[in-house]
């Protein structure tokens, strides 16, 4: 079954890792259910339609899931300070409300847990996630201190990490740096729990990788060099598809495209840990866009449609040989959208990757 976290039901103006979650598994462990499919777990922004297709980092969690029943029932906030609550509609997400509230509250268990004092798992989670969490929690923090302007506006000493000034920043913004651990490790513990009791009742969580990645984000800010970007650090080229049946001007999605070679050249370090973090996070995962392995779209910056791109050469088997000799057991569903190219059929085939059609495509 697909169900997102955020349209289960809550009193609190989107869904979370609380109550309502742990009734969903256990509903579909007596319907005799085994896989729960979700959407993205990554952050999201109002500013672009909180989609968690368009994130400011693939390794983090989206705080706005935290659940506050369970902020109560483990002791970071109290019964009062969820009020006064917004009266929020049940038919729908209203997202900058929520966030607002949601806000409010994770500022509390914040607080409280400073006046607490450090807790041990809160330590052992920031070390064992350092590779990824230490700059996810200063980007953050650095669109928090730049008020939200997108990281290629941000003065040239931060924006192209130069040592000296980016740790005097660092050190200056600390508070903002450890809130953010805080609600990641807050986030995870949840999450972590929701999946045992998933596990417990027989049902595996599949996950969701988009496989491009937002231009506003940690990911490009730290690693401009494995994407098509020109001198001024700005996309050359962007993702889409081309015209079909769907749309006469194809889909310009506009997110930066990978410069594969690169990545090749460095045994594709970032898809790695990238793949490495899903395996945390779900029993298995569905790629989004799979077919891009093969070969992906891409359209000049700066075109209004999608209309001139070209056909290039992705990956291919090299990938997933790699990738499999650093992560052996990794369990990809491809999405398959019931016509396949043959080269994107081969790599199912040679990898032996489940799809998963579309029913609009799949049976015509």
């Amino acid at each position: 079954m697909l169900l997102h976290i955020t349209s289960l039901p809550t009193a609190y103006g989107i869904g979370d890792f609380g109550p309502a979650a742990y009734r969903l598994v256990e509903a579909l462990a007596k319907a005799r259910q085994h896989y729960w499919q979700i959407l993205p777990l990554n952050p999201t922004q109002v500013e672009h339609a909180s989609s968690p297709y368009y994130s400011p980092s693939a390794f983090g969690i989206n705080t706005l899931l935290i659940s506050p029943d369970r902020l109560v029932q483990d002791g970071y906030i109290s019964q009062d300070d969820l009020e006064p609550m917004p009266d929020f509609p049940e038919e729908r997400v209203v997202y900058e409300a929520a966030t607002w509230y949601k806000d409010r509250i994770l500022s509390a268990a914040y607080q409280q847990f400073l006046q607490s004092g450090l807790e041990r798992g809160y330590e052992e989670f920031c070390a064992g996630s350092a590779w990824w969490l230490d700059e996810h929690a200063l980007f953050v923090a650095l669109k928090d201190h730049f008020r939200g302007q997108e990281w290629n506006r941000w003065p040239e000493e931060i924006r192209t990490r130069q040592p000296g000034p980016l740790d005097d920043l660092r050190q200056h913004l600390t508070d903002r740096i450890r809130k953010e651990k805080f609600l990641q490790y807050l986030a995870t513990r949840q999450w972590s729990a929701l999946r045992r009791h998933c596990t417990d009742l027989g049902v595996q969580i599949i996950g969701d990788i988009p496989i491009y990645v937002a231009y506003d984000s940690v990911d490009v800010w730290q690693n401009p060099e494995i994407f098509k970007l020109d001198e001024n650090f700005r996309p050359a080229v962007v993702a889409g598809v081309p015209p079909d049946v769907f749309s006469k001007t194809g889909q310009l999605w506009g997110n930066p495209v990978y410069d594969w070679p690169a990545l090749r050249d460095r045994g594709y370090d970032w898809w790695i840990r990238r793949v490495r973090r899903s395996a945390e996070l779900y029993d298995l995962f569905r790629i989004d866009h799979f077919r891009a392995f093969a070969d992906y779209y891409e359209i000049p910056a700066g075109d209004g449609t999608a209309e001139y791109g070209t056909w290039v050469d992705g990956p291919g088997s090299d990938f997933f040989e790699t990738l499999a000799r650093h992560l052996p057991c990794f369990a990809i569903v491809a999405e398959d959208l019931g016509a396949n190219t043959p080269a994107v059929q081969e790599l199912l085939d040679r990898f032996g990757f489940p799809g998963m059609k579309i029913l609009l495509f799949a049976f015509d």
